[in-house]
Parts: C-alpha cells; sequence; structure tokens
C-alpha cells in the first residue's frame, strides 16, 4: 500500500509534498566534512551508548543521517533553523505558544 500524500502549496510557491513515511532523524553532533562539486558535505550522529565487559559503557557515535546541498539550500536550512531557534527563544519567554506551527 501506498504512503499517503499530502500536497501543499506554501507561502513561498514551493510544490510541497509531505509524505508520512519519512523518517524522523535525531542527531547529538554535525560534522561537516567537505565539499564535492560545489555542495556541502554534511553528516548528522547520534550517541548511543554499548555496554563491554566488566559493567562498562563505550560511548559512540552513529550517523543517523546525511546531507548533501547547495550554498543556497544550505542558507534556507541556516535561515530555518535560525527561525526555529527564535521560536524556542520566544516560548522560553514565555510570549508565544510552546506549540506554534509555522
Amino acid at each position: 500500500m501506498a504512503a499517503r500524500k499530502n500536497t501543499n502549496t506554501s507561502a513561498d510557491r514551493f510544490n510541497y509534498e509531505k509524505l508520512d513515511t519519512a523518517p524522523f532523524i535525531y542527531f547529538d553532533i554535525v560534522p561537516v566534512h567537505g565539499t564535492m562539486g560545489g555542495c556541502l558535505q554534511i553528516e548528522v550522529a547520534a550517541r548511543v551508548l554499548t555496554p563491554v565487559a566488566g559493567g562498562e559503557v563505550e560511548v559512540k557515535f552513529l550517523t543517523t543521517g546525511r546531507l548533501r546541498c547547495t550554498k543556497a539550500t544550505a542558507a534556507n536550512l541556516r535561515g530555518a533553523i535560525d527561525l526555529g531557534l527564535r521560536m524556542l527563544d520566544e516560548a522560553e519567554r514565555g510570549t508565544t505558544v510552546s506549540a506554534k506551527l509555522n
């Protein structure tokens, strides 16, 4: 059975298709390894704890996703993250509802 698609036209006039099966990607670090063909190569990684002999715990970082984007797309991502951070700051100050969607 195919995943349900929702097609919305945003205020930016982009045809945006939302897939219900798109993964949530959690991460703790964001290393940038360089560029290739004019695109940034970014990885996101999450910390995992692994038990080892003697009751110790080993800390590892595992890649949870990879981003490859142009300079313009990276600027759009940065803008979205900056907006989200401002929304969190406003929520912490109590000036907005904490579950606000754009």
